[in-house]
């Protein structure tokens, strides 16, 4: 069995698209759970108006999108979750899961699709996930990843204090601090709703704050020294053409030693 937990806020043609998705379903033994903030625009109405669907809901105030989610793992009964916030929705794939899992695996990633408002975006998970790789990057989480329910009574659930990246920062304890096995598959099981707080650009430098304060917590300066690697790099490439090989070498130490 697999839990689906939606969460939602005030986002009831959001949560329609999410709901009609999971209906389509077929052959996946599903645990359907909604997770919804007290909204007032109507929301309450349709997750009531679709019990045949879901097999457990909660409604009620939170502290933000990772407190509900929490609400949601401990509403699971599948071995794995799958988080798909409302907006977001299922693809076609998703019928074939069962031929996606490996029980080996506490994470299966997959690749995601990015619905913006005129077209629709394909982005591969990526594969090597590093400490590096993770500060320079990011993995799929709503509509991307089968999280093995029992990870998070071992690990602990998502840091509520974290407002927009929490879900990052859990992946960063448990790929990078705690070697907790993973998988990508390279083949999309969900469509994104690009409209979510996450990636609104207002929200940007927050999401970057808050991973910043995570890893320097754990080494201070070390986000910015592998975040300013980057930037040197670039500045590399754009260089490389243009100038003597001098100035290109000289770069070039740079970025060495900081890597």
């Amino acid at each position: 069995m697999i839990s689906i937990v939606t969460i939602n806020l005030n986002n009831k043609e959001g949560l329609a698209r999410t709901i009609n998705s999971v209906k389509k379903v077929q052959n996946v033994d599903i645990d359907y759970i909604v997770i919804d903030g007290d909204s007032t625009d109507g929301s309450k109405e349709i997750i009531k108006l679709n019990t045949d669907i879901i097999d457990s809901y909660l409604i009620e105030g939170d502290q933000g999108v990772y407190e509900a989610m929490n609400k949601g793992i401990r509403l699971a009964r599948g071995q794995y979750i799958l988080f798909l916030n409302s907006g977001d929705i299922l693809g076609a794939n998703f019928n074939n899961i069962k031929s996606y899992i490996d029980y080996k695996y506490k994470i299966i990633f997959f690749d995601i699709q990015y619905q913006y408002a005129e077209k629709l975006e394909y982005v591969p998970c990526m594969t090597d996930i590093n400490f590096k790789t993770m500060i320079l990057g990011g993995l799929p989480h709503s509509g991307g990843a089968l999280i093995n329910r029992s990870t998070f009574f071992d690990l602990g659930f998502y840091d509520v204090k974290f407002k927009i990246s929490s879900d990052w920062i859990w992946y960063f304890k448990a790929i990078v601090l705690s070697n907790v096995s993973y998988k990508v598959i390279p083949v999309p099981i969900g469509v994104y709703d690009s409209s979510g707080i996450s990636s609104n650009p207002e929200n940007r430098d927050l999401l970057f704050r808050e991973r910043k304060t995570f890893v320097d917590s754990i080494i201070k300066g070390l986000y910015d020294e592998v975040w300013n690697s980057k930037i040197l790099h670039q500045q590399y490439q754009l260089l490389k053409n243009s100038r003597p090989v001098k100035v290109r070498d000289y770069f070039f130490s740079l970025i060495s030693k900081r890597i």
